[in-house]
């Protein structure tokens, strides 16, 4: 058993520390300080105020203005990586690839310009970052906008957008000469920003409903036992650690339970299995078993650690996931309900004795109330694991994922095969070679993520 669980722990743990080491370093690359943005906000306060002046294209109202149109196009950079959301289309939908295509658009279509407001004292300086010779800033802004669409209706925007600035650096290292290099929705910036920083940190909280299966060797090669599956609800913390948009590694931690009930009816036999009694003498069990059902229990505390993969484009994407699960078992039992009737043969004396309730011989009634002992000690177990299904989009931070999942146990629970309350060992002829975990499921969470910068 220790081979086997030894060096996942010994992984888990350096996992736990790569991660440490990743937020460690990105938390303080991402600090902004409050000086930092006390001198930044007049200067973007500025270029925002033009922008809400020349944004309009108009002086009068009337007609556009030449001068307007010329100062806007200069409020840009010349070349836009990410472009300008078309807030002021009937669709609200696409991006502009530079200044001059929004302006084309509203020579086409607003003859008479737009009114448009900024809330300039309510925004927000959301990123810093310094590339060396210049700074970039990401700026939540509030804009409204109205306009008359091709004489024939009014287009009203009223939403928050990301503004990105560029700027250089004085002589004394202080940010200057600031242009525009993008306008974004709130999807689009949380797009571009996990391109832009690499990292994202998802916190989630995650719950597998699935039918579970405490897997026996003995009862899989017998036809004494029908087994049936059980069905669990298993709630769980996860977190996910993303290196770029399609890949990342997973870890968390899950309180799991499995249950299986096992079933035999019209038994009436002597065992060739060997159980020793309270002196230490053996005998076959001689049963009669009208009916009886054995459920079998098993709790654990359970971390993952998972490789985790996502496709797709837009707010729904695909996602599949594959790795290992260490679970350490922190409780396990068997409860019985039905009748039997147990006697023993004790081949050297050659002699049967029954109604010695001393020995376990008698009659019995069962009702799911004892719990009896099922492994010989707390375990722990190994299994695989694996997952599909879909993570959709509910805003910029926060994520829904539904999916599928399946679960398999690769190593022994080591179950207690002496005792003699077990019906499963004293009607088995061997020993139980192997009894694992399975599962399979559906499961759903909730992330939120937090980026973070190389």
């Amino acid at each position: 058993m220790k081979k086997y669980i030894s060096k996942p722990k010994q992984m888990m743990s350096r996992s736990f520390l790569l991660i440490l080491a990743f937020f460690t370093l990105n938390l303080s690359a991402q600090t902004i300080t409050d000086e930092q943005k006390n001198e930044l906000l007049p200067k973007v306060k500025l270029l925002l105020k033009d922008y809400e002046r020349y944004s309009q294209f108009s002086a009068d109202g009337v007609s556009l203005n030449v001068e307007y149109k010329k100062q806007f196009v200069a409020l840009f950079e010349l070349t836009l990586k990410y472009g300008v959301f078309n807030d002021i289309s009937p669709s609200k939908k696409g991006i502009f690839p530079t200044a001059e295509k929004y302006l084309n658009f509203v020579e086409t279509n607003y003859k008479q310009g737009l009114d448009v407001t900024i809330d300039i004292d309510n925004i927000k300086i959301v990123d810093v970052v310094f590339l060396g010779d210049s700074y970039s800033i990401s700026v939540l802004v509030h804009k409204k906008a109205i306009g008359i669409f091709n004489d024939q209706g009014i287009i009203r925007f009223d939403d928050d957008l990301y503004f990105l600035f560029v700027s250089g650096v004085d002589e004394k290292g202080k940010p200057s000469s600031f242009r525009i290099s993008g306008i974004l929705t709130k999807e689009k910036y949380a797009q571009v920003n996990a391109k832009q920083k690499g990292i994202i940190l998802g916190l989630g909280v995650n719950a597998n409903y699935s039918k579970t299966k405490i897997n026996s060797s003995t009862v899989s090669s017998s036809d004494l036992w029908k087994p049936s599956a059980g069905r669990a609800f298993s709630p769980g913390l996860d977190i996910v650690v993303m290196l770029n948009k399609r890949i990342g590694i997973g870890t968390g931690l899950r309180l799991s339970s499995y249950n299986s009930s096992f079933n035999i009816r019209n038994y009436n036999q002597t065992s060739d299995r060997m159980v020793t009694d309270i002196d230490g003498d053996k005998y076959n069990p001689v049963l009669q078993i009208p009916s009886l059902s054995q459920q079998s229990f098993v709790k654990s505390i359970d971390i993952p650690l998972i490789l985790k993969f996502v496709a797709g484009k837009g707010k729904a994407k695909y996602y599949f996931d594959i790795g290992l699960i260490g679970s350490i078992i922190s409780k396990s039992y068997f409860t019985l309900s039905g009748s039997s009737v147990k006697a023993g043969y004790y081949e050297t004396l050659n002699v049967t004795l029954s109604d010695i309730p001393e020995y376990g011989f008698g009659s019995y009634s069962y009702n799911k109330e004892k719990k009896y002992v099922f492994l010989k000690k707390q375990a722990t177990s190994l299994s695989g694991y694996t997952s599909i299904g879909i993570l959709y989009q509910l805003s910029s931070n926060l994520l829904f994922k539904l999916g599928a999942g399946l679960s398999y146990g690769f190593t022994d629970l080591n179950v207690d095969s002496d005792n003699a309350d077990n019906f499963i060992n004293i009607t088995s002829s061997s020993l139980n070679e192997k009894t694992s975990l399975r599962s399979a499921g559906i499961e759903l969470g909730v992330f939120y993520l937090i980026p973070f910068k190389r």
